[in-house]
């Protein structure tokens, strides 16, 4: 079977004020991710490629952070990497909201 290439439009954030595009840093986060669990196995960028049927390049862009990963990608490297999907997402930015329980009661 042949890897299929990502058709992800490159992420980008404009910033009004130089007009200039950004790279996400969620993307940037779980990109990261992405590289330490992969070196953490000891495997190649090809292998992991391999592993979720995309090329190398393509994964590689997923690890720079410059492509949106899908969910059903994160899936994947998820089991290919032997790591929880909260994992990849654990100390992301603004994350803490989702740990805060709240009121207790909510008024009506």
């Amino acid at each position: 079977m042949q890897p299929f290439a990502i058709r992800y439009s490159r992420v980008a954030e404009i910033d009004d004020k130089k007009g200039k595009s950004q790279v996400s840093k969620i993307d940037q986060h779980l990109g990261k991710k992405l590289a330490e669990a992969r070196e953490a196995l000891a495997l190649s960028p090809s292998q992991v490629a391999e592993a979720i049927n995309v090329t190398t390049e393509d994964y590689l862009a997923l690890e720079s952070g410059s492509v949106r990963i899908r969910a059903l990608h994160m899936a994947r490297l998820s089991r290919v990497l032997n790591q929880r999907l909260s994992w990849f997402y654990a100390d992301l930015p603004g994350q803490s909201v989702f740990s805060d329980p709240g009121p207790s009661k909510r008024s009506v």
